[in-house]
């Protein structure tokens, strides 16, 4: 799609699976992903992913850099230059009203987004 003189690319995406457990109409996955591989769970284990990521051979660390408050924990895919960020604290705010054993609830390992771009960049 042009922009004046240039054309615009992606050259990236991002993926909040944190959104998931909150919505569950069939509006929040695009329907031609949904249809290709079925329905979405509410929520993904950051170990249950790092496990299929290093199956394929893929190297994760934890990024040097983390969020200043603690709350999240970046992890790095150096092949795909996929950054994965995972809940360290469900409750953040310390509000006391978390439900550890909710399965409709964030809980301490859910990954809560992942971010790719171009490995390098």
């Amino acid at each position: 799609m042009p922009t004046g003189d240039r054309a615009m690319a992606c050259t990236g995406f991002g993926v909040q699976i944190h959104r998931l457990i909150h919505d569950r109409s069939a509006t929040i996955v695009p329907t031609r992903l949904s249809h290709r591989y079925g329905a979405f769970r509410p929520r993904v284990g950051y170990e249950e992913l790092r496990a299929v990521l290093l199956s394929m051979g893929r190297t994760v660390r934890r990024a040097e850099a983390q969020d200043r408050t603690g709350h999240v924990h970046r992890y790095s895919v150096a092949e795909s230059g996929a950054r994965v960020y995972v809940i360290a604290d469900a409750d953040p705010y310390g509000s006391g009203d978390h439900d550890p054993d909710d399965p409709d609830e964030h809980q301490v390992g859910d990954v809560w987004s992942m971010h790719v771009t171009p490995a390098g960049t």
